[in-house]
């Protein structure tokens, strides 16, 4: 429904389960005095963006309701990101347990491994635990045959250009799969963050920076934000504005308080303003959730093209007593 208020247009959009009869989500947009086309493209994409997580989270809840046994690989697509949204390193492996069964049944399903090599390469980027004999080359071996399986799918060439940046430290054919899977799909948020990130890491950061901020354009509060905020701290502490990378930390952690990177910076952050007391204190969470994590844990899950930019952060880390190994 279209409205004129004061001289612009004012869009109100409902989304209703044609099942249920349940709102599933509303939105309200403003042109302000601009009719244009681009103004009505900017409406559209807002509106596509905010609408895809309320049909994700309705499908996850359905399929966990519905069929709780199945591993077609659909339901497993939705589960395994349910999972992997908790943040945790036992739900991470359980969603590696299904995709692993899935993944017997169905071995050529891009998205399915898409999907453990990004479960994969997040465990070993934590630091934690290994699951299988090699994670490595086994992250590796489904990231390859998921990009070769793609058909230029973003999400599928997001995850897999990510573990070969991330766990493989093949940088150049990483990041230029990061950068296609960016261009296209313009929209995805999870293409945008994951090369925000591995730009961070090993390319330009003025680039990595609007990467990042383009995703949370895309979804603001979306949880999936947890990694752009998460990047932007860093490249802050690379600059050396941790009072810039606190608040971007603290932003993340509204989002999601279990993932572990956010606590990276806060305590680097923290630490190097000389607040070892606030670095202490997010130091002691880390350890609740990530009990077996140091030092060389987190330095041996990074890209190390630039090795100067994760040390930044480990100084920090150092500083407020993480060990060293």
């Amino acid at each position: 429904m279209a409205r004129p208020a004061e001289g612009s247009l004012r869009i109100n959009a409902q989304l209703i389960d044609g099942t249920s009869g349940l709102s599933l989500w509303c939105g309200q947009f403003d042109t302000g005095q601009d009719r244009s086309l681009a103004a009505q493209d900017r409406i559209t994409e807002r509106m596509t963006t905010q609408i895809e997580p309320a049909v994700l989270a309705t499908e996850i809840e359905r399929v966990q309701r519905q069929r709780p046994a199945s591993i077609a690989a659909y339901d497993t697509h939705l589960k395994v990101l349910a999972l992997l949204g908790d943040e945790s390193e036992p739900s991470n492996a359980e969603a590696f347990g299904l995709l692993r069964r899935a993944l017997a049944q169905d071995p050529d399903d891009a998205m399915l491994l898409a999907h453990a090599a990004w479960t994969l390469e997040h465990r070993i980027a934590m630091g934690w635990p290994g699951l299988t004999d090699n994670d490595r080359e086994v992250c590796l071996d489904h990231a390859r045959r998921g990009i070769a399986l793609s058909r230029g799918d973003a999400t599928v060439l997001a995850q897999c250009g990510m573990a070969l940046v991330q766990t493989g430290r093949e940088y150049a054919t990483g990041l230029a799969v990061l950068r296609e899977a960016a261009r296209l799909n313009p929209h995805d948020l999870h293409a945008a963050c994951s090369a925000g990130i591995a730009i961070a890491h090993c390319g330009d950061l003025d680039e990595a920076e609007a990467h990042l901020e383009r995703a949370l354009t895309l979804a603001p509060g979306d949880p999936h934000g947890r990694f752009a905020h998460t990047g932007l701290a860093m490249i802050a502490i690379i600059r050396g504005s941790y009072e810039q990378a606190l608040a971007a930390a603290a932003s993340s952690l509204a989002l999601n308080d279990r993932f572990d990177a956010t606590y990276w910076m806060l305590i680097a952050a923290n630490a190097h303003l000389g607040r070892h007391e606030a670095a202490r204190a997010s130091l002691d969470r880390l350890r609740a959730i990530a009990p077996q994590v140091t030092v060389a844990t987190i330095r041996d899950g990074q890209p190390l093209l630039h090795p100067d930019r994760i040390e930044t952060v480990l100084v920090g880390l150092r500083l407020a007593g993480l060990p060293e190994a």
